[in-house]
């Protein structure tokens, strides 16, 4: 006989975040962008600049909004996603640096030929026995609207429990509340975000909020990458220049004790996450609820299992004593003198 935990499911009816940037009535409705003379797109809010920055720094999404303890629930959200081509053809002037100032190691800077389109050059600067570590590369990246697809759990653990695990596609981290695991199925790219400063561009009422908050969320994200970085030698010393708005990326190593040294990982892949982990975050504003369906865990049901054939040997060997034991009662009543 063996005892196992089994796992049940129930599905029951829940309300969960919307993640709907155009949801009306609600706290975060058009709260993320200054409006302009004509009513049109203005800037970003600094509520929206401070959420983005917090969530980049932190290298993780923020704490998601929970169904309960051991609980799911999906949910799919429009938002953008930062594309990213290597080695463009072209690059403008001094974008991978001016050799009088100094070895770039990281340039960021926007298209003038675009609202939303941005150039990159980075330098890893950090050598192992002699060896260079890291990525150096170019870049020309633009956002896009993307539809994603987010399943989010709570899993109850023990206090002492620990796990923090991260990739591309499912991101889990521990919160108040246990682990919650961020599993997103799918990104779909749709349109490319129009320049919301124009004013031709906001005629449809019905989208021109929504456009306006995504531009917003797309603005603040890209001004993350902006700015530069570079280190100059000189005969009194080393000297570092960063006008980057934000600080420390997860695909950016600076070892400690070894002077100036930047290790720059898979940057195109980093940014993309960006992209990712904000629209998670997104669930975290105020933009309404919806009803949707639930799933609860329950972990705690033992099923016992007998095998048949390992049952014979206890219960077979019981079953005989009984038997004799038995035959020997109703021989001993019936004739005695056989015992004698």
């Amino acid at each position: 006989m063996t005892v196992v935990t089994k796992n049940f499911s129930d599905v029951r009816d829940c309300s969960i975040p919307t993640g709907n940037l155009s949801t009306p009535g609600t706290p975060d409705y058009a709260a993320l962008y200054n409006t302009g003379g004509q009513g049109g797109w203005a800037s970003v809010s600094p509520r929206v600049t401070e959420l983005i920055t917090q969530w980049f720094v932190g290298q993780r999404i923020p704490d998601l909004p929970q169904c309960g303890p051991e609980c799911s629930y999906n949910v799919s959200i429009s938002s953008f996603l930062l594309q990213c081509i290597p080695n463009p053809p072209s690059l403008p002037d001094g974008q991978a640096g001016v050799p009088r100032e100094g070895l770039t190691v990281w340039n960021g800077t926007m298209d003038l030929n675009s609202p939303w389109g941005f150039y990159l050059s980075w330098h890893s600067l950090a050598k192992s026995d002699g060896v260079a570590k890291g990525t150096s590369g170019n870049a020309y990246c633009s956002p896009v609207q993307a539809q994603y697809n987010f399943k989010v759990r709570t899993i109850i653990l023990p206090t002492s429990f620990s796990l923090i695990f991260s990739n591309k596609y499912q991101l889990k981290v521990q919160t108040k509340g246990g682990i919650q695991s961020v599993n997103m199925t799918s990104v779909t790219q749709t349109t490319p975000i129009p320049d919301v400063r124009r004013v031709e561009n906001m005629e449809n009422k019905s989208m021109s909020i929504f456009w306006a908050q995504l531009a917003s969320i797309t603005y603040a994200t890209r001004a993350l990458f902006l700015g530069h970085t570079s280190v100059s030698y000189h005969p009194g010393g080393t000297l570092l220049t960063d006008t980057r708005p934000a600080g420390q990326p997860s695909f950016l190593e600076i070892p400690l004790g070894s002077g100036i040294g930047y290790i720059w990982g898979d940057v195109l892949k980093g940014i993309e996450e960006t992209s990712h982990n904000v629209s998670a975050g997104l669930l975290t504003l105020q933009l309404g609820n919806m009803s949707s369906s639930c799933t609860f865990d329950r972990r705690d049901v033992q099923i016992y299992h007998y095998t048949s054939f390992e049952l014979w040997v206890p219960y077979g060997v019981s079953t005989m004593l009984y038997c004799r034991v038995m035959i020997s009662t109703l021989w001993f009543y019936r004739w005695p003198w056989v015992l004698l």
